[in-house]
Order: structure tokens, then sequence, then C-alpha cells
């Protein structure tokens, strides 16, 4: 399964196309704002595809593999996919009182948790300094440990 990426996109079709590369990805780039809308890049697809599908795709020396035309996904019109389930809540304290539907605001707001039923985490820390930076480094270490007061970070 190709990832929709363009860089996946461009990965593979570089090599399948080998030297007819350069040709199509400058008119990708010319067509670029019109693959944007849904029905020019579903026929840019199949032209791609069909492309693609006249010769057998050599995978490894011992397998080999055709592409076929596109898939195409649909519901009968008396099946309806999407299933509506209640809206989540983030939790962020082991109590579950500090909530949110977001989980970035959730952080902005209570910060993310840790909880004593997990085993204490023991890491350790060395820090290296010129000398003349010894009171910066050991702000930053005490910062490191204890937060940084007046800060916006995790209100």
């Amino acid at each position: 399964m190709l990832e929709g990426r363009l860089d996946a996109y461009q990965r593979c079709l570089s090599t399948l196309l080998r030297c007819k590369w350069n040709a199509y990805d400058t008119y990708r780039k010319q067509q670029v704002d019109a693959f944007l809308e849904p029905t020019a890049l579903k026929a840019e697809i199949q032209r791609t595809a069909k492309v693609l599908g006249e010769r057998p795709v050599a995978l490894s020396c011992a397998v080999r593999c055709r592409i076929g035309e596109p898939l195409t996904i649909s519901n009968p019109s008396e099946y309806e996919t999407p299933i509506r389930t209640r809206p989540l809540n983030y939790c962020f304290d082991p109590g579950r009182t500090k909530r949110d539907m977001f989980p970035w605001r959730g952080l902005e707001l209570h910060g993310p948790f840790s909880t004593d039923t997990f085993a204490r985490p023991a890491q350790r820390i060395l820090v290296l300094h010129p000398e003349a930076a010894k009171g910066t480094a050991e702000r930053f270490v005490q910062q490191l440990l204890d937060g940084i007061p007046p800060s916006n970070g995790f209100k």
C-alpha cells in the first residue's frame, strides 16, 4: 500500500518510471493546481494507473505484479459508513478531574501527568558546562527539575 504522502508518491513513481520520471514530474508540477480539484485528481490517478499498467512491475527478481484500475470504494444507499460516538475526553490527572476534549489544549491547561502506580523514573543527567556558565547551568537544571516559575506553559 502506498502511503498518501507526496515524497512516497514521488519515490515510487521515480523508481517505476525511471527515465520518464523527469518529464512526468515537470508535467505534474504544471498541473498541481488542477489536481486540487477532486475529479481532476481522480482522472490523473486513473491515467497514471493506465500508464503503469502497460507492463508488469518487477518487485524483486522473482516477483512481478501488474497495476490495475484504481479501487472504487462505495456503499449502497441503505448503508451508512459513519458511526457517531460520544465525544472523547482526554484526562490529565490520575483522579480524572482535569479533562479536555482537545489534547493540545488540555496539555496547555493541565500539563502532562505521570502516576505513582508506574515505576518511578530513575533518570540521571550529567550536565557539563564551562566554569563561566556555572550559575546559568544551575538555574537551567533547577528549572528542569521544578519547572519554569513565571511561564505560560502548563497553566
